[in-house]
Formats: structure tokens, C-alpha cells, sequence
């Protein structure tokens, strides 16, 4: 009796390569970001010298006509504009994905079926967003207080 004559061996197996669509929100980004269309302007009102300059309540920031025209920047305002600028990389690729499966199939008594698989899956030039700005993480410690206001000793959260 050969192999698999009297319960068959069923062989399944699968292979693709699948390259990622670009997601919408870092195309929109690259539009949008180029420097030229939008500046931002970040006023720190505890900075003594921002501070002259901050608005005071009611006061809007910049009086710009309402629809689609140019709004200048007060004049005191444009040492403290900024803009911000989007780009892909030089050595962008686009991502792709491989994926592989292979599964082994028998009957192992009447009614009762055994199934051995493996599934592969490996990414490739994977898109991640680092913001190359951002300070060190810090540690902090919280006291953890009592009822009556006073903190449990050596407790940090």
C-alpha cells in the first residue's frame, strides 16, 4: 500500500508579493507642507518678550477677511512665524509585503482530520513616522497620597 492511498494528503500552499498604497494622509501632507501655503505661529505668554506681543481677550489674533484671500502676518508677529515642511525621504521605497502558506491535510481516523500549517509573513520597507524633534523621555515620580492628605512614604506611581 503506497502513501496516502488509503487516507490522502491534501497540500495546500500559497505565495504573493504585495506592494502598499501610499496612504492618503502623507500625500496630503507633502501638498500641504511645503513651506510656501501656511505659516504657524507658537507665542509662549510667559516669555517676557512673546508676552508683548500676545493678544489680550477679546482680541482676535489677525483681522483677515472672511474666504479664500491672503492674510499678512502683524509685523511684530514675523520673527515668531514658522513653517513646517513634509518630504519623503531619498532612499523612499515603496512597502511591500511577501506572504507564504503551507498547510498539510489527513484524515487521521474516520471523521477526524489533522491539519499542520505554516504561515509566513514578511514586511518590507514598512512606512513609520519618527518625529526626529522630540526631547529624550523623562522620568517623573507622583507621590500617591492618603485620605487625609498626607503621602504614603517611598510611593511613586
Amino acid at each position: 500500500m503506497r502513501f496516502g492511498e488509503s487516507r490522502p494528503v491534501m497540500v495546500r500552499a500559497g505565495f504573493g508579493i504585495f506592494y502598499t498604497r501610499i496612504p492618503q494622509l502623507y500625500q496630503t501632507a507633502l501638498a500641504n507642507n511645503n513651506g510656501l501655503t501656511d505659516n504657524f505661529i507658537s507665542l509662549d505668554n510667559t516669555n517676557y518678550y512673546q508676552g508683548q506681543v500676545f493678544p489680550a481677550y477679546p482680541n482676535a489674533a489677525v483681522n483677515c477677511a472672511q474666504g479664500p484671500v491672503s492674510c499678512i502676518i502683524p509685523a511684530a508677529w514675523q520673527q515668531y512665524a514658522t513653517s513646517e515642511v513634509s518630504a519623503f525621504g531619498p532612499g523612499f521605497k515603496t512597502p511591500r509585503v511577501q506572504q507564504a502558506s503551507l498547510s498539510l491535510e489527513r484524515q487521521v481516523a474516520k471523521g477526524f482530520t489533522g491539519t499542520l500549517s505554516y504561515l509566513f509573513v514578511h514586511g518590507v520597507d514598512m512606512i513609520r513616522a519618527r518625529d526626529i524633534n522630540l526631547p529624550p523621555p523623562t522620568y517623573y515620580s507622583y507621590p500617591i497620597f492618603r485620605s487625609h492628605g498626607r503621602h504614603f512614604p517611598k510611593s511613586t506611581l
